[in-house]
């Protein structure tokens, strides 16, 4: 996800038949051996498990450990797998990248950390075996592939799927992109809802945990700490996990739930959305972390937060919401609203179209006043400087009709739909607001008569010189490529084509 390699870049790319060769990222390359072709689309693809990362790989993952070589497990055997390097740490063991040289293809490796001639302690070996068992039962897209199982006393392991790396590195550098965001939310929590369906609990959401493939798929990983929802597979050690994204309850003794795993969700994704947790714990004690999490209360960084949709936060602060009777019901109730919250991915609205919405509306509007104006004029015999202000509360009851209707005539025309910074549809104020400039030049036109019919001569040279000048720069805007009108530019607003049911 956030590692890129160039068109011209050579890759050492592993075969079916076992032999490896050097292949150009944009146009592939051919087996010396097996003469079998690779195509750019394939690389894409399967870069993870056939793409050697050596000298000509840019992609690294996030936790490779550049000193492998000091490892005394890197380049040993166990069963068909190789120890190629090593890619991160953590308290109970280590993780490595190997090839299985059964497919040829490369593979993680996870190693229970041990001492010099010491056997793997009883708990941890259950532990990782729990891992295997808990993260195979739950077989989703979004959730990392186990391959193989060892049960060997010695040196126990399990090999699994081979990600790009983690959301981790991506928080440290700060917020990622809200569409990333929402991305990242939803994939998640499809699989935390699979793995609840199956009767799992995850117990250790976190962004490290939560692994990017080449194509950007979000796969939840690490279920060291997983749990039946009828039982413990493993013996009680006490409190586990990471205390920033443990709730209170977990923090009290209570055992995992689907509850605990969607308040560790929701300081994941906050910290997605910022670029920081809503809160670092530093009590010394659980009964302080306690203390410290029932005070939680999310505020935003102090910023620019344009991007982000006005009901984000209510969707956070119901992921750590305390009481159950205000958090969300079940996973399904989550993913309802996370979709809503999704920025929308319309194309952004042509020329044509555009023009022609927006003459559209100048002629609704135009067609109310002046034919108010008419009905005016022949009923009441006074000049028009003296009622022509009448003729604002019509344009302004089209306006206020756009807005609870979230568009306009013209729009509706033309398919096509009004967004605001965020990706959702703009608050009615700001449509309002919106559709009074969209219609200004009409508005403009309306005081040079006004002024004409005063013969206030430098008024109206000095309206007409105003109103040709918005004219040509609204239509100037609308024609020219990658041009916005300064309505848009002024409100943070967007015209795209609007979508089949939306």
């Amino acid at each position: 996800m956030d590692e890129t390699i160039t068109d011209a870049a050579k890759l050492k790319y592993r075969c079916p038949c076992g032999t490896e060769f050097l292949v150009l990222v944009n146009s592939g390359g051919e087996c010396p051996t097996c003469h079998r072709r690779v195509s750019s689309n394939a690389l894409e693809e399967l870069i993870s498990s056939t793409v050697s990362f050596l000298e000509h790989s840019t992609l690294l993952t996030d936790q490779t450990v550049h000193d492998s070589g000091l490892d005394p497990w890197v380049g040993r055997q166990l069963g068909h797998f190789e120890i190629i390097d090593r890619l991160g740490g953590g308290g109970m063991g280590a993780v490595y990248r190997a090839l299985d040289r059964s497919l040829q293809r490369y593979v993680a490796v996870k190693l229970i950390r041990t001492s010099a001639d010491q056997l793997p302690d009883d708990r941890k070996v259950k532990a990782l075996l729990q891992e295997a068992v808990a993260q195979a039962r739950v077989h989703h897209p979004n959730v990392v592939t186990i391959y193989y199982v060892s049960h060997e006393q010695q040196t126990p392991f399990l090999a699994m799927e081979l990600m790009n790396g983690s959301l981790a590195s991506s928080a440290r550098r700060g917020p990622i992109p809200f569409a990333a965001v929402m991305d990242t939310a939803i994939q998640v929590t499809e699989a935390l809802r699979a793995s609840y369906n199956l009767d799992v609990v995850h117990g250790d959401i976190k962004p490290s945990n939560l692994l990017v493939d080449r194509l950007g798929t979000v796969k939840l990983s690490d279920f060291g700490l997983a749990r039946r929802i009828d039982g413990e597979e493993v013996d009680d050690v006490g409190l586990r996990g990471t205390p920033n994204y443990l709730s209170p309850a977990i923090m009290a003794g209570e055992p995992p739930s689907f509850r605990s795993d969607m308040y560790a969700l929701g300081i994941t994704l906050y910290e997605l959305t910022f670029g920081a947790p809503p809160q670092n714990l530093t009590g010394k004690n659980v009964a302080a972390w306690i203390a410290e999490r029932k005070e939680l209360v999310l505020r935003p960084p102090e910023g620019k937060i344009d991007h982000i949709p006005r009901n984000w936060l209510p969707i956070l602060e119901r992921l750590l919401e305390l009481d159950p009777k205000k958090g969300f019901r079940d996973y399904d109730e989550l993913l309802q609203c996370l979709v809503n919250v999704r920025p929308s991915s319309e194309l952004p609205a042509g020329r044509l179209p555009r023009l022609v919405a927006w003459s559209v509306d100048q002629v609704v509007v135009a067609s109310v006043v002046v034919g108010l104006a008419t009905m005016a004029i022949s009923q009441l015999p006074t000049r028009l400087e003296l009622w022509w202000m009448i003729f604002l509360i019509p344009a302004l009851a089209y306006s206020s009709l756009c807005s609870r209707l979230g568009t306009s005539l013209g729009y509706f025309a033309m398919q096509l739909r009004l967004l605001d910074a965020s990706g959702q549809l703009p608050v009615g104020k700001v449509l309002i607001l919106r559709e009074c400039f969209r219609t200004i030049v009409f508005w403009l036109f309306l005081g040079c008569v006004v002024a004409l019919d005063s013969r206030r001569e430098t008024v109206f040279y000095l309206m007409a010189g105003v109103f040709w000048t918005v004219f040509f720069v609204d239509i100037a805007a609308i024609v020219l490529p990658g041009a916005a009108c300064l309505h848009d530019r002024f409100l943070k607003t967007r015209v795209v084509l609007r979508r089949a049911g939306r």
